[in-house]
């Protein structure tokens, strides 16, 4: 840890010694350790009572850390104030003028076998004063002298370090920062880095740290394009990179510059969301299985991998309630709200019961439909895997099941149909949420949705739709 600690040379404890100040100075980056050092260099040279009488264009800190003992903790306290000889003793003028001044007021004489008891008791006293007097002089210039050797030696370790930091390619920074981000989830840590990843690139790999700038950032950012979301989460993300750079190796960092402090990534665009109605799709020619999948989606809220997840034994019937859990073929829901219990509208219901009774699998509601047009390999490889589950990176995702899911909508659309099938299971899930809100309901959004209030209100909701299908009363 960079610390800069000495015995304050104009202020002094009761008992003499010169008050210790100890300030830290890993939290500046190097470059400004260096110009805080110097400039403390100036000031034990100058030794300014007052601000207004300090050297000009010295660092704030440096400031800060040699006037904070002498009281003065502002810029704007310039005035002059009194010194108090218990706490602080910069020269022994003012203790000498006022021994001379008793000196003469009792006519010492020169020759001492002429004093008297007084006169001697007095003059013994003098003397050892003095003697106290110069000693606290020499230590005050000792103590100047180490804190100068002392600078010398954190001089030549910044700059010894700065060098150093100048060799450090964006490369390296690249992997310290995947060794070391920490996100709420690994979904958000993968997208963190992506775009981390894009900028870098950009930049390039073995192009040194130091020689990044904010104009150098902004303009690689902005080449890589893409929504007014993406650009502010982007430049979100590397000012993040940036930062964590900045910190000391206590916590995480390597002590760099941050070229991107001033950046303003922006604010991410919002837009009410967009919905699918399941009331339209279910008027397609499509399957009981689809209808059934359709429904939970529509009606119920799940997620797609929720949906794919769900047994028999999860459905209750005589309450009308799916009692949504965590299963051997999806051990770990999205989060730690997500295993709930839904009491979806009452349109779900009746597609379930059609499915079952077509339905062949005793425990999965939806197991994998096999599909073989595209070689008998992937025929073998489906029968082994009845779920709609595959093991990627030692999670259970559902690789295909938004791919098959988008093309058995697309194969059902009816001629001449406009119906926007972009992401169309997330926009059934957002029409879910927004018929809560309509139909009064809105306070079972957390509940039963698997995800805060204030998540649903931001990502969910369409306003409009709310207020266009809420039943005012009769005042």
């Amino acid at each position: 840890m960079a610390t800069i600690s000495f015995r304050h040379p104009l202020a002094l404890t009761p008992q003499g010694y010169g008050k210790p100040v100890c300030r830290r100075l890993d939290r500046y980056p190097l470059s400004i350790q260096g110009k805080i050092q110097e400039d403390l260099k100036t000031l034990l040279a100058a030794q300014p009572r007052l601000r207004s009488e300090a050297p000009e264009g010295l660092h704030e800190a440096a400031l800060d850390f040699w006037f904070a003992p002498l009281g003065i903790k502002s810029k704007e306290a310039r005035t002059a104030f009194g010194f108090s000889l218990a706490s602080l003793r910069p020269v022994a003028e003012a203790d000498l003028a006022a021994l001379a001044s008793a000196m003469k007021s009792l006519h010492i004489e020169a020759d001492p076998a002429s004093w008297t008891e007084q006169t001697r008791r007095f003059v013994d006293s003098l003397i050892i004063r003095i003697q106290d007097l110069e000693a606290q002089s020499n230590g005050q210039f000792k103590r100047i002298r180490d804190l100068e050797a002392q600078l010398a030696g954190l001089l030549k370790e910044t700059g010894a370090k700065n060098e150093a930091a100048k060799a450090i390619t964006l490369g390296a920074c690249l992997d310290h920062f995947k060794a070391h981000l920490s996100c709420k989830s690994e979904a958000a840590k993968k997208d963190c880095l992506r775009r981390v990843e894009a900028v870098v690139a950009g930049l390039g790999l073995a192009k040194p740290y130091a020689s990044i700038t904010k104009k150098t950032i902004l303009d690689e950012a902005a080449k890589l394009g893409g929504s007014t979301t993406e650009k502010a989460y982007r430049l979100r993300d590397f000012k993040r990179f940036c930062r964590l750079l900045a910190f000391d190796a206590a916590n995480d960092g390597l002590g760099l510059d941050n070229p991107a402090e001033t950046i303003k990534p922006g604010t991410p665009e919002r837009k009410d969301p967009e919905i699918l109605d399941p009331r339209v799709l279910l008027k397609w020619h499509l399957s009981d299985y689809w209808k059934a999948f359709v429904s939970v989606l529509g009606f119920a809220g799940l997620r797609l991998g929720e949906a794919a997840s769900l047994e028999w034994t999860m459905l209750d019937w005589k309450k009308k309630i799916i009692r949504l859990r965590s299963s051997s073929q999806y051990p770990k829901l999205k989060n730690a709200i997500s295993e709930r219990d839904v009491a979806p509208f009452a349109n779900c219901w009746r597609w379930l019961q059609a499915h079952k009774k077509t339905a062949s699998h005793e425990t999965l509601v939806f197991p994998r439909l096999w599909r073989w047009t595209e070689g008998e390999a992937k025929k073998t490889k489906y029968a082994e895997n009845e779920t709609w589950f595959d093991d990627r990176d030692g999670s259970a995702r559902c690789v295909n099941l938004p791919r098959v899911f988008g093309e058995e909508m697309e194969a059902a659309r009816p001629k001449g149909s406009k119906t926007d099938l972009r992401q169309p299971a997330l926009r059934l899930r957002h029409f879910w949420v927004t018929s809560l809100y309509s139909t009064g309901n809105g306070q079972l959004d957390a509940v039963m949705g698997g995800h805060s209030a204030e998540t649903g209100r931001k990502h969910y909701l369409k306003n409009a739709t709310v207020v266009e299908g809420a039943k005012m009363p009769l005042l």
